[in-house]
């Protein structure tokens, strides 16, 4: 399975509440440092925010794009297909969304 969440063997139905994010940031920077924080995902959010323009793409989806192109993610659970069936990552042709 080709999907950054294949590694904890979630189930289909993935919830990360907003406040987390906040919370993630943190456990990254105190186990691996600033550099683990995502300074590149920011930057690559920012190009998309760019290139994606016309849509608006936004700040959220954008770095949801960003992690997954790190990860060489191409699955993505979303509801907001009209985003992510728009927006072409590096790695792959498409996003397989889920559900």
């Amino acid at each position: 399975m080709n999907n950054a969440w294949s590694c904890c063997r979630a189930s289909p139905a993935l919830l990360l509440p907003a406040p987390l994010i906040t919370e993630i940031g943190y456990m990254l920077y105190s186990r691996a440092g600033s550099r683990a924080e995502a300074a590149a995902d920011a930057s690559r959010a920012a190009h998309l925010i760019e290139q994606y323009s016309d849509l608006p793409l936004g700040t959220a989806d954008a770095i949801v794009v960003a992690v997954a192109e790190r990860f060489r993610a191409v699955n993505v659970a979303t509801l907001d297909r009209r985003h992510f069936s728009v927006v072409r990552p590096s790695h792959a042709a498409a996003f397989t969304l889920l559900p």
